[in-house]
């Protein structure tokens, strides 16, 4: 019967383990989860969401621009060649196709057509009758943006500009994650402090209950009972201002990962062998996304400053235009003059333009090229900033993993010197100091080894960001 109650007893404790498994959170679960569910992070995703967006905003000075426009128009105006009081009724249909290439060329195409009703008679007899038109000019610019030297620099930065847009919105996502690992981690800290201050409270009373009876049975040490109590008074102060400080962590935990609960922890307690992924890995620097924006930004400030070069020459452009009429009583004949070129216009020429008075173009220019100069340096700094950033991360996990591998062995001994030392003050042998001092480095010993792999945890993280690993 005995032996049957027992394992009703561990079937519930097992239950029960699995339902708080079932709700809480380990880290590898927050982690996973913070990417689909935090709301910061899916702000970003939603903002970078259009791929290459500032691309199209350079880009859209190149879109054809179309205009169509269809009215009537009455008139009943008096002039010194219509004095009658009489009609005009036209009907007005246009239509205009606009482009700039990358070429440097300009092209416009203008098409008209009106159709005109007329009651005037004062003069001359009535003017009815159809009038069609095209006019097509085709301008190529010789000097400033010439044969679209300036343009097709503008479209290699736009396409850069896109390319850094996009990667720049998943560098965004991948620091909002480790700012919010960086929010756990200091939750799980302060988790692990406020859980041993409590466990240390409960040690300070019940030793201060054994304490009150050897004094009450006058086997006490002078002075014993007053220390003992001023760390217990000291202990539960200190487990106040850890309840605060976790409660903190884990408001702006919160904000980060509305899901978490101040139920959900699951501390890990294995140690990872992150150096052994490290040294697997074989991943130049010159692969990332943060060399390769850095490399962008760099050809894209040359591309700038070329484009700037070439806008702020003067206009030399080669001019033609051609464009033909019909015009007839009937629309059909009229459209077959325009169309056969009956009535044709053409005209070539050259024309130069230049706006001066200001020192601003000489100016931009010389802004454009010394951007791109100090790019350069940028570029330069930022690839031998990420070198030494991966071999300082990569040299900072041996280390912590190693540390963490001691800090465990140093933590089994602190606890271990707390239960040889509670035995032997209870047997008179040490004074209460001796293990008051061994409760402290106990409790000290619990947290730092929930930092250590805090701080592991952290640095492996920004190893894999660096890398483009974690997205």
């Amino acid at each position: 019967m005995k032996n049957l109650k027992q394992i009703n007893r561990y079937v519930v404790i097992f239950i029960i383990t699995l339902s708080q498994l079932a709700q809480a959170f380990t880290w590898d679960e927050f982690y996973s989860q913070a990417v689909e569910k935090s709301p910061e992070i899916q702000a970003l995703k939603l903002q970078y969401s259009v791929s290459g967006f500032p691309k199209y905003e350079i880009e859209r000075q190149f879109d054809w621009t179309l205009a169509l426009e269809a009215g009537q128009d009455r008139d009943r105006t008096v002039s010194l060649t219509n004095r009658a009081f009489d009609l005009e009724e036209s009907y007005l249909y246009s239509a205009s196709a606009e482009k700039y290439f990358s070429t440097g060329t300009n092209f416009s195409l203008e098409v008209l057509s009106e159709k005109l009703k007329s009651t005037t008679t004062f003069l001359a007899a009535p003017r009815d009758g159809v009038f069609n038109s095209y006019l097509l000019t085709i301008e190529q610019n010789l000097w400033r943006d010439s044969f679209g030297m300036g343009s097709r620099a503008l479209l290699r930065s736009a396409d850069a500009q896109g390319e850094i847009y996009t990667m720049r919105g998943l560098e965004l996502i991948e620091e909002a994650l480790i700012s919010g690992s960086q929010l756990y981690w200091n939750s799980a800290v302060a988790f692990r402090k406020l859980n041993e201050s409590k466990a240390a409270l409960k040690r300070y009373e019940n030793l201060v209950k054994n304490i009150e009876r050897k004094a009450q049975n006058k086997y006490a040490a002078p002075g014993e009972l007053s220390q003992v109590r001023a760390e217990l008074y000291n202990q539960q102060r200190q487990t106040q201002l850890n309840q605060l400080d976790f409660d903190r962590n884990l408001l702006n935990l919160k904000v980060f990962f509305p899901e978490m609960t101040s139920d959900d922890w699951i501390l890990p307690m294995d140690i990872p062998k992150y150096s052994e992924k490290i040294k697997a890995v074989n991943l130049n620097i010159e692969d990332t996304r943060s060399f390769k924006i850095s490399q962008l930004q760099k050809s894209q400030a040359y591309d700038a400053a070329e484009s700037v070069k070439q806008n702020n020459r003067s206009q030399v452009a080669l001019v033609g235009r051609v464009g033909s009429t019909g015009v007839d009583s009937y629309t059909r004949e009229a459209q077959e003059q325009m169309i056969n070129g009956d009535r044709p216009s053409w005209y070539v020429g050259v024309r130069w333009s230049q706006t001066f008075g200001s020192g601003i173009r000489s100016a931009q220019t010389k802004q454009a090229e010394a951007q791109a100069q100090a790019q350069e340096i940028l570029f330069v700094t930022e690839n031998l900033r990420l070198k030494k950033l991966k071999a300082q991360l990569e040299s900072d996990i041996f280390t912590l993993e190693n540390n963490l591998k001691v800090q465990l062995q140093l933590l089994n001994s602190r606890r271990d010197a707390v239960k040889e030392l509670t035995q032997i003050f209870n047997q008179g042998r040490i004074d209460i100091s001796i293990l008051i001092e061994a409760i402290n480095r106990a409790e000290a010993a619990e947290v730092e080894q929930v930092q250590v792999r805090a701080d592991l945890e952290l640095a492996y993280l920004q190893w894999q960001a660096l890398l483009d690993r974690i997205l």
